[in-house]
């Protein structure tokens, strides 16, 4: 039985210009009292990526963005899990980190292929008709909306399995995870159990 926790991890403000800034969260004490009784060694997985597997998606993003001339960055610091996992490791833990890169490498493809069609220019031609004109732009915005649901798909389904196999095949005994995963996972846990060999608990 995996002990599970879920947590709010991160969270963005905006400011008068429009622009996001990340608010510092971290994990209550009452977390990390909890987290700290487990026995020394007990393998403990985060929602997060190692140091190595996260420098190597970020710059993976920043070289496409770059190649397409695009501002889009990744905007997750990382400062909770970094804070929740040192702790871990001062109590004798073994860390385990459940994001799947190759699953965010596929996800940074399909967000700039999204990118590039959000920017595609669509000019009436001298003498198109409406109905040639409407016909170019509906098959716009359906090239627009399947990018979007692959995105999401990637980010929201594809993650997820991919998580859930990283728990199962890394043996972890205790997962901390935001509460979309967690209350999903609870929701969903025979149909996991069935599938992944996992219970929650």
């Amino acid at each position: 039985m995996i002990k599970l926790f879920g947590t709010v991890h991160s969270g963005h403000t905006m400011d008068i210009l429009f622009r996001r800034k990340e608010i510092d969260l971290f994990p209550t004490s009452e977390l990390l009292k909890r987290i700290e009784q487990f026995p020394a060694k007990t393998k403990v997985g985060f929602e997060h990526f190692s140091q190595e597997d996260l420098a190597e998606i970020i710059n993976n993003l920043e070289e496409l963005c770059q190649a397409n001339r695009f501002g889009v960055t990744y905007q997750d610091s990382g400062r909770y899990w970094k804070y929740i996992s040192a702790h871990c490791k001062s109590y004798g833990h073994d860390i385990l980190w459940l994001e799947d890169k190759g699953t965010w490498l596929k996800h940074s493809l399909a967000l700039v292929e999204l990118e590039k069609i959000k920017l595609k220019d669509l000019c009436r031609e001298d003498g198109e008709s409406d109905r040639d004109y409407f016909k170019k732009l509906v098959a716009l915005n359906e090239e627009k909306h399947k990018a979007q649901v692959n995105l999401d798909r990637i980010f929201l389904l594809e993650r997820d399995e991919a998580m859930l196999r990283n728990i199962a095949s890394q043996g972890a005994q205790v997962v901390v995870a935001g509460k979309c995963h967690t209350d999903a996972w609870v929701l969903n846990k025979d149909e996991i159990k069935s599938k992944y060999g996992i219970e929650f608990g």
